[in-house]
């Protein structure tokens, strides 16, 4: 199978490939949906591969359709190609493949390693038929599926150990194959996966953790109980740092020894500590958990920048706002049968002033950030939970909204003529335009806080940090996505950093589109400007140093998306009608 035009083609001898192998009802689905979140990898399934590209509309997939209604089996050539294009696709993202129900016989696995890539090991979920046949059975009550009856389950089961058997034994002779006892539940399931990759020396994802909240409040604010209902309704983990620290000292182990002196001695336990304290226990949980609520945390900025570091960022920090006096009400209160000495109004009033120095640089850094959810919390627990629900559901809303929302990237050097293409698109094709720039100056131009501190920020001559400029992106393209799922992000990424942290924090790229012109050309078109535009940077010297920096910048970021088969390359010297055409030869080709 050729590469992909205009990429270069991966190497997939040191990236784990992992055949996923298991009978219906083996449950391998739900374990390749864990793997991918907790490892990184990406899942791929042949029917699913077919599927997509008959709904597709392509010529492959009408050709397919005609091969799939004379009831002929797809040729292993196909399967392979859209196997290897996929991986291709995904090469430089992600840390490994799952191919799912894969090889179903020997011939295909032999031929996969020939041809696309050497399997890492064999993932072999083993379950008694009656076990499969039982959950199938149970599935069969709700899912409507002809197959899920007790005469085609045995049918099936038996094709499944026929064509399945010499497989395993062939891979097992190699010492490869993992098998996996699954009759247990998926958690349990899940334990026996982590140790297998383990074993293979592969290592969760930097970026496995998803959704993470950092959760603040004074004493007697209430955020104890609205973690509980947060966890009861939305599916988080609650991790306190202190429950940690006391959980590894009741454990006994020679850490918690160890922190035992430390505290005996009056010290403070380091941070390196308590980040690692956090970090194993959302590990452990990453696979089944929605998103983790990180409570009491960060109590000084230094926790929240170096739990960014070296786990990730929050998406957001809920914060729930008290009066002194209403938090001293309810921690006299709470006094009557605590039997806690510190719940007296003296201390009580110290510990509230610890907690307004050490907090408010926390609250004002992430304030910045446009990261800070205020929750007024004076009302009853139900009360509050309504402000914290509507919170999450917005937040939830976005997030599905995002991971639908088809963005390209448009590159282009100064002159290359993509703001006039940009336009045309948005008039043919109903995208919205966002560009970094105008939205900086909109901001600034605004008299908002956020453009106050951008202005300040510019007139030191500080270039705006790039946490604020993805702010920006992001809130645009959420006040617009109800109107459309289409996004022209113009002049970005300029360098290659800030692409993998769009596509991190907001949403994937879907395309590049990159304005291909000669520097002989854009440099003509900008002095031809320079005669009526009055911009001090129309001039010979200053476009020289910009198609320079232009071209230092952005070359990393083609390379980084032409490996994943993304960039469409349009030759931008000719006349905008002509380049137009071009565009929408690309324009047409998708499904947007």
């Amino acid at each position: 199978m050729p590469a992909i035009q205009g990429t270069t083609e991966h190497d997939f001898k040191n990236t784990p490939v992992v055949f996923v192998i298991g009978g219906p009802g083996s449950g391998k689905g739900t374990q390749c949906e864990k793997i991918v979140k907790k490892y990184g990898f990406t899942h791929l399934s042949s029917g699913d591969l077919l599927r997509e590209e008959v709904a597709s509309g392509s010529e492959r997939g009408h050709k397919l359709t005609e091969i799939m209604e004379k009831g002929e089996l797809v040729p292993l050539e196909v399967v392979l190609g859209l196997m290897k294009e996929a991986m291709q696709a995904k090469a430089a993202t992600s840390k490994g493949f799952l191919i799912d129900g894969y090889p179903r016989e020997l011939e295909q696995g032999l031929r996969f390693e020939k041809e696309v890539a050497p399997a890492s090991f064999v993932l072999c979920f083993d379950v008694s038929d009656e076990t499969m046949t039982k959950r199938l059975l149970g599935r069969a009550l709700t899912s409507g599926r002809v197959d899920d009856n007790e005469e085609t389950i045995k049918k099936r089961l038996k094709t499944f150990h026929d064509v399945t058997q010499p497989v395993i034994d062939h891979y097992s002779k190699k010492g490869r194959v993992k098998m996996i006892e699954a009759e247990h539940s998926a958690d349990e399931v899940f334990e026996m996966v982590d140790k297998a990759f383990a074993a293979e020396n592969i290592k969760p994802s930097a970026d496995c953790f998803g959704n993470v909240i950092f959760v603040i409040g004074g004493p007697g604010s209430g955020k104890g109980t609205q973690c509980d209902l947060i966890v009861k309704k939305y599916g988080y983990t609650h991790l306190s740092s202190g429950d940690l620290l006391r959980a590894e000292v009741e454990s006994g182990s020679e850490r918690g020894q160890q922190l035992t002196e430390i505290m005996k001695q009056g010290k403070l336990v380091s941070l390196d500590t308590v980040l690692e304290l956090l970090k194993e226990a959302m590990l452990k949980k990453v696979a089944s958990s929605k998103g983790f609520l990180i409570d009491g945390y960060p109590r000084e900025l230094e926790q929240g920048k170096r739990f960014e570091q070296e786990i990730c960022a929050p998406q957001f920090v809920l914060y729930f706002d008290v009066s002194d006096e209403t938090m001293t009400k309810r921690l006299l209160g709470r006094a009557e049968t605590s039997g806690r000495a510190d719940d007296n109004a003296e201390t009580i009033k110290k510990r509230l002033d610890t907690f307004h120095d050490v907090t408010r640089p926390v609250i004002d850094h992430y304030t910045n950030q446009q990261k800070v959810k205020r929750v007024v919390a004076e009302g009853e627990k139900d009360e509050v939970f309504a402000q914290v629900e509507k919170i999450f559901d917005e937040a939830i809303a976005n997030e599905a909204a995002l991971k639908k929302a088809k963005i390209v990237f448009v590159i282009g050097g100064p002159g290359s003529g993509k703001g006039t293409q940009c336009a045309n698109i948005v008039k043919d094709y109903g995208f919205c335009h966002l560009s970094s720039g105008d939205l900086l100056r909109d901001e600034v131009k605004s008299g908002s806080e956020r453009g106050n501190r951008l202005n300040a920020i510019m007139e030191k001559g500080d270039l705006v940090p790039l946490e604020e400029v993805l702010g920006l992106l992001r809130d645009a393209i959420i006040s617009n996505i109800s109107k459309t799922g289409c996004f022209l992000i113009d002049g970005y990424p300029r360098e290659l950093d800030q692409g993998v942290k769009f596509e991190k924090e907001i949403a994937q790229c879907s395309y590049v589109l990159y304005f291909d012109v000669s520097d002989k050309t854009m440099t003509a078109r900008l002095l031809e400007r320079g005669k009526n535009s009055g911009r001090v940077d129309d001039n010979e010297e200053t476009i020289k140093k910009r198609l320079q920096t232009f071209h230092n910048q952005t070359k990393p970021v083609i390379e980084h998306y032409k490996k994943q088969g993304k960039v469409q390359q349009i030759s931008a010297e000719k006349g905008i009608d002509e380049v137009y055409v071009e565009v929408k030869k690309f324009m047409d080709s998708k499904k947007w």
